[in-house]
C-alpha cells in the first residue's frame, strides 16, 4: 500500500531530501515543511496520514507544533490518545524508514487515532 499523504516536517535540507525521496521512490506522495509554523499550516489544510516531525526546529518546535495540532479541532481528533506516536533516531536508517511508514499506515488508515510504534523505533 503507498499512495498516502507524509508530511515531513525536517529543517534540515539533506535529511527532508532523503527522507522525501525515499518515500516517493516507495509511492508515498509528501508535503515538505522546513519550519514547526509552516508544517502546522500543511497540517491543518492536507490533514496528512502521517507527520514525520522533527523535535529541534527554528522557531515553533516539534513539540509546540504537536500541542497546536492536538489543540485545533481540525486535527486535534487524530492526537488526542496520545502524544507522539513514536520515534526514530537520526541518523535515519534508510533501510528501516520505509517499513516504519508502512507498517504506520497499514495500521492506522485512514487517519486514526495514534497508536505507538513497537519499541527499538528512535526520532526522526
Amino acid at each position: 500500500m503507498a499512495d498516502e499523504l507524509i508530511l515531513i516536517v525536517e529543517d534540515n535540507e539533506k535529511n527532508l531530501k532523503l527522507v522525501r525521496d525515499l518515500l516517493q521512490v516507495k509511492g508515498y506522495r509528501t508535503l515538505e515543511a522546513g519550519t514547526g509554523e509552516l508544517g502546522v499550516e500543511l497540517a491543518r489544510r492536507h490533514t496528512p496520514h502521517l507527520i514525520l516531525l522533527d523535535i529541534q526546529l527554528p522557531g515553533m518546535d516539534g513539540v509546540a507544533a504537536l500541542s497546536q495540532l492536538k489543540a485545533d479541532p481540525t486535527t486535534g481528533q487524530r492526537f488526542l490518545a496520545a502524544g507522539f506516536d513514536g520515534y526514530l533516531v537520526k541518523p535515519i536508517n534508510i533501510r528501516e524508514l520505509p517499513g516504519v511508514v508502512q507498517e504506520f499506515c497499514e495500521r492506522h488508515s485512514p487517519h486514526p487515532s495514534l497508536e505507538p510504534l513497537p519499541e527499538g523505533r528512535g526520532e526522526v
